[in-house]
């Protein structure tokens, strides 16, 4: 009974030895979970400056990045894109300039644009659009222009 517990005791080290030899390989070749990939490949897209919303049921993530307004660049580009956290794709990216996009529902954002020239004379000024991400379609939202 000593003999046998002596040789499991031995063992110890090598599986010790064998456990961190296994932890300490390079991690480059594995993808992160699931859970974060989305970040990961926000961040190659769109940059480092990401943020990240959330829809009602978590099955979607905005991330939008964009610089702020400087002086040289008062409307600067925001560039977003739409990750589908069930089926770890990009389902939608666009960019706008002078605007901004937020939830509209849980499969809906809504993109509205600030326009940049009004002119007196325009039937319709489009201030944005619906994009359902279950039915991959636009509805434009336009603005009355002149009164009549």
């Amino acid at each position: 009974m000593k003999f046998e517990s002596r040789r499991f005791a031995a063992l110890f080290p090598f599986l010790g030895v064998l456990l961190i030899a296994c932890a300490s390989t390079n991690g480059s070749h594995i993808q992160p979970p699931a859970a974060e990939r989305y970040k990961s490949v926000a961040e190659k897209e769109l940059g480092k400056a990401v943020k990240y919303s959330f829809n009602q049921d978590s099955s979607y993530v905005l991330c939008v990045s964009g610089d702020k307004p400087t002086a040289l660049n008062p409307q600067p580009r925001t560039r977003f894109m739409v990750y589908n956290l069930i089926t770890n794709k990009v389902v939608y990216e666009d960019n706008l300039s002078n605007g901004h996009v937020e939830w509209k529902n849980k499969h809906q954002l809504e993109i509205s644009y600030i326009p940049e020239i009004i002119r007196g004379d325009e039937e319709n000024i489009l201030t944005g659009y619906i994009y359902d991400l279950q039915t991959g379609k636009k509805v434009v939202k336009n603005t009355p222009g002149k009164v009549k």
